[in-house]
């Protein structure tokens, strides 16, 4: 086997592990963990599934901005916060400018890079649904990536049903993913959810 057939099975095996977890990793883990934010969890659970089916992935740390449609059209537009405040904008950020430096919650949020695919996914991207806003985000998103965001200077985006947007910019923090509790020891059901998921995987013959 050549090496172009060989990156075209990396390729397809990475389509295929992609496009189960984003159908089937957030309702997973919704029967077991009762956290509204869970991207580390997510994003570990993720890892593992991508190494156990030898697909490339990382965790990449990002700052994360959600804006509905009426705070998109203000910032075109100008308006002053008050202005836009009454007329229905609203905005979620998780950042580093978020997290109070003494808080032990992790500064920023997680997504997992797929290497063979340039791609991302957010499997806890429903954190910043608000329905009520007019902010309706998927449970998980997956969004193509450039060499601009990989290196800090680009962002990129995910467009909402009702005109929103997620928007997603690389950070390199000096605080290691790896030291938060729910990667470096997470929660002790952790790997029997992994080998059942995995289990269901290999019954369903997801990969092939």
């Amino acid at each position: 086997m050549g090496s172009e057939d060989r990156r075209e099975r990396r390729r397809v095996r990475a389509e295929q592990v992609l496009a189960y977890m984003v159908e089937n990793v957030p309702p997973f883990l919704a029967q077991y963990v009762d956290q509204p934010r869970r991207c580390i969890l997510a994003t570990r659970f993720g890892y593992d599934i991508c190494r156990h089916f030898n697909v490339k992935a990382e965790a990449v740390t990002v700052n994360t901005r959600a804006l509905n449609a009426t705070m998109m059209e203000c910032l075109q537009r100008n308006v002053s916060p008050e202005e836009a405040q009454e007329l229905g904008a609203w905005e979620v950020a998780v950042d580093v400018d978020s997290v109070n430096p003494e808080n032990t919650g992790y500064p920023g949020h997680l997504v997992l890079y797929m290497e063979d695919l340039r791609r991302c996914v957010d499997l806890d991207a429903q954190q910043f649904s608000r329905p009520a806003k007019r902010m309706v985000v998927p449970d998980a998103v997956q969004f193509q990536v450039t060499g601009p965001f990989l290196s800090g200077r680009g962002v990129q985006t995910f467009t909402l049903s009702e005109g929103g947007v997620l928007m997603y910019q690389r950070w390199t923090s000096t605080y290691d993913y790896r030291q938060a509790p729910n990667w470096k020891a997470p929660h002790e059901g952790t790997q029997t959810w992994l080998k059942r998921f995995i289990s269901d995987m290999e019954r369903d013959r997801v990969v092939v």
